[in-house]
């Protein structure tokens, strides 16, 4: 929201915080709160009566309310105080505690149209900023927007001020490699401001203070003590600009918006539950009706089945007795062709011996054959040798028929075969073609005969006479 500087003296300042951190307290001594009915401020006005306050950690403030009091110094200032967030607990209408008193607050502060300062409030005995703190931080920033924290101030109450507490306190951040216990809270809150809130504006006052030492009142370094953190407060508190809440938005706590979260998953979910259950409903009785006709049609191919299977047992029956029937004449022409081979193997046999005799009777025919031919040519030798005889005879001295030639010249001594077996004339089937050679040289010149063979040369001279 924008901020603008404030034309009042009236300083409005919203105390905000986790519950139990000490806002109540704080404004019991910020705003000298008395005790006593008839109690008033130097000014005249009169003192409101002391806010109720815990020293646990349970809240006491239920609602937001606002108090007019007065600084030290009498100028007016009005605080309001708000219920501490924590509060997990449900609330009437099922949200949770948290996410109602963050409502109400923004309905009154909306009243009050602005506020100067925001006094955020930690526990000064853990100051820390745990997973709920940085939940409110954002909380607050998503309601009033991110610039809220340019007019905050952070507050850490219950900083005790005795001797103890503040060596305690002193000895674990020098520890930790700081000066003093205020220096260490300082610096570590701004780095996380900056990191988890991207907050990169003015450094946010801090104040460290102990309430109780105000509300006492007893002299001595705590009061002393209050008295300066009062006097830099009232300084802080002046000094911020106005800031506009009266159009201000109320947020719902984290805690709330996953409550919201789960509830829009659940309303979905159960949207999506009622369609599936729609959609599954039509697909059963899609599904209904398509076993139906899968079952008609499973029938109707069962019965097709059937009947194919018997036509298949009648062919299979048909095709074994065929197949015995073949089987029959199989056999039959096996023994047949065993027949017909050994019908085969004896004519086999037979003609051999037959071919084998025949040969055998051809042989002694061409044996006989040649011994005549031998015979005959025994016979023409003889009667060449005659024929020689005579003509040496008749013409003398070896001259005669012949023109005066000699016979001898004329008809050279023929070769003498004898029975014996280097007569090739005596051999029947290893020389027949040598023999065909021989009787086709026989000349036709008288009675001349040649007869070439391996016993004369190629002119028909006697090699080896007989």
């Amino acid at each position: 929201m924008a901020s603008f500087k404030s034309d009042t003296r009236d300083v409005k300042i919203a105390l905000i915080g986790m519950t139990g951190t000490g806002k109540s307290t704080f404004i019991n001594a910020m705003g000298h709160l008395g005790k006593d009915k008839d109690s008033h401020y130097p000014s005249g006005s009169k003192r409101p009566p002391p806010l109720i306050s815990s020293a646990g950690a349970d809240s006491c403030t239920r609602e937001t309310s606002s108090l007019d009091a007065e600084f030290d110094d009498g100028r007016p200032v009005k605080f309001i105080d708000t219920p501490g967030l924590g509060d997990s607990g449900p609330g009437d209408n099922g949200e949770s505690q948290d996410t109602i008193n963050v409502r109400n607050m923004i309905a009154h502060l909306k009243k009050e149209e602005y506020v100067n300062c925001f006094a955020i409030v930690f526990n000064g005995q853990s100051p820390r900023l745990d997973a709920g703190t940085k939940d409110m931080i954002s909380l607050f920033s998503q309601c009033f927007g991110p610039d809220f924290l340019g007019n905050a101030v952070m507050v850490f109450s219950r900083w005790s001020q005795s001797e103890e507490s503040i060596e305690d306190r002193n000895d674990a951040a020098i520890e930790a490699g700081y000066s003093s216990a205020e220096q260490m809270v300082t610096e570590q809150f701004d780095a996380i401001f900056k990191k988890e809130f991207n907050y990169t504006g003015r450094p946010i006052p801090k104040l460290f203070i102990d309430s109780n030492c105000g509300i006492k009142g007893k002299a001595g370094p705590g009061l002393d003590h209050f008295l300066k953190c009062t006097s830099q407060f009232t300084s802080f508190a002046y000094a911020l600009s106005v800031f506009k809440v009266d159009k201000t938005k109320a947020e719902k706590t984290k805690l709330d918006k996953m409550k919201d979260y789960m509830k829009e998953l659940q309303d979905a979910n159960k949207k999506k539950e009622k369609e599936f259950k729609e959609q599954r409903e039509a697909w059963q009785a899609d599904a209904e009706k398509a076993r139906k006709q899968h079952n008609d049609k499973m029938d109707e191919l069962n019965d097709k089945m059937s009947k194919m299977d018997l036509e298949n047992n009648q062919k299979l029956a048909k095709m074994e007795e065929d197949k015995d029937a073949q089987e029959k004449q199989y056999a039959a022409l096996r023994v047949e062709m065993r027949e017909s081979k050994a019908r085969a193997i004896q004519l086999t046999k037979d003609m051999k011996d037959e071919k084998d005799k025949a040969e055998r009777a051809r042989l002694e025919a061409e044996r006989d054959r040649e011994a005549a031919r031998a015979e005959q040519l025994r016979a023409q030798n003889a009667l060449h040798a005659a024929q020689a005889a005579a003509a040496q005879n008749v013409g003398g001295g070896g001259r005669g028929y012949y023109g005066g030639m000699d016979y001898q010249q004329n008809f050279p001594q023929m070769p003498q075969f004898n029975q014996g077996e280097n007569n090739p004339l005596m051999h029947t089937s290893s020389n027949r073609e040598e023999r065909r050679r021989n009787y086709s040289q026989m000349g036709e010149k008288g009675t001349r005969v040649y007869v070439k063979n391996k016993y004369n040369d190629a002119q028909g001279r006697t090699g080896k006479k007989y």
